[in-house]
């Protein structure tokens, strides 16, 4: 298992989480390179489960829960959807920007 890296200057993940609240599902660019299979799912279910213990306002949902994360600079921008049933015509849109939160 390897920690995702959060002191670079760009970085592009799109997500999907599943009931359980572990990843099923995600793309990873670092630093404009695809770095996807340089992770597996628990790197990134580890790096999620982190952001909601320590991002105001980020939270995954008892449901589903997708989005994406950016990091361009010193700007962290989190787009997500949150469902609020298990099938997929109700759900909440949120985003937050905040300063990148270096975990290492």
């Amino acid at each position: 298992m390897k920690q995702l890296k959060t002191n670079i200057m760009n970085l592009y993940l799109e997500f999907s989480m599943d009931y359980s609240g572990e990843c099923e599902d995600y793309t990873l660019f670092l630093n404009d390179e695809d770095k996807t299979y340089d992770y597996d799912f628990e790197d990134i279910t580890n790096y999620i489960k982190k952001l909601e213990d320590n991002v105001e306002g980020f939270f995954l949902s008892e449901h589903r829960t997708s989005g994406t994360i950016t990091i361009i600079d010193d700007v962290m921008t989190i787009e997500f959807r949150t469902f609020n049933e298990p099938d997929w015509d109700e759900f909440d849109d949120h985003t937050i920007t905040t300063t990148p939160i270096d975990f290492n």
